[in-house]
């Protein structure tokens, strides 16, 4: 999809990078804006494939079943921080075992 600039392209610049992202139709887009006074556009896809591979390995590691941990966000109602929820898994760790959910 093409759309037009949010901005003139000789207002001044409050960062050399920036980079929006939004998630629509279930994918995450990003674009990175910069100059092209600063930079040149292989150094920007350079850094843009690196944060891909960088991404996906995130991704990778979080789906993963053998390094597979819990975070807050798994138990929104619970109100723990990681720190809580680190010791209340160790401390049930022997008396109950956690199973991933189907």
């Amino acid at each position: 999809e093409i759309s037009a600039p949010t901005r003139s392209p000789r207002s001044l610049r409050r960062h050399l990078l920036e980079i929006n992202g939004s998630v629509r139709d279930g994918q995450l887009r990003l674009s990175w804006i910069y100059s092209t006074n600063r930079y040149r556009r292989e150094t920007i896809e350079r850094l843009a494939d690196d944060f891909i591979k960088t991404l996906q390995s995130l991704i990778n590691h979080c789906v993963s079943l053998e390094q597979r941990g819990y975070t807050p966000s798994d138990f929104p109602e619970a109100d723990l921080d990681q720190a809580e929820l680190d010791d209340l898994i160790a401390s049930l760790s022997g008396s109950i075992s956690i199973q991933e959910p189907v």
